[in-house]
């Protein structure tokens, strides 16, 4: 899917939070844009959640890995 956003749903993401540290096996599971920004909600593998609205400059990219949203343990759909 082409959305005008840096990283793309399903991508291996690595969250960049600076002194506060850094979380791997993180996974973009949404894309919001507004006015001004593109936030993400992110699924982190490690603890079975998904945090919603980060601003996209937390995320660096890391490598593509095209996942379901039924590999989501957190599913509630």
């Amino acid at each position: 899917m082409n959305l005008p956003s840096r990283c793309e749903i399903g991508e291996k993401v690595l969250l960049d939070f600076g002194k506060n540290g850094k979380l791997e096996n993180a996974y973009i599971r949404a894309i919001i844009f507004t006015n001004a920004k593109v936030r993400y909600s992110v699924f982190l593998e490690d603890s079975v959640t998904t945090i919603h609205n980060i601003d996209s400059v937390f995320i660096k990219s890391i490598e593509p890995k095209e996942i379901t949203e039924f590999d989501y343990a957190d599913n509630y759909s």
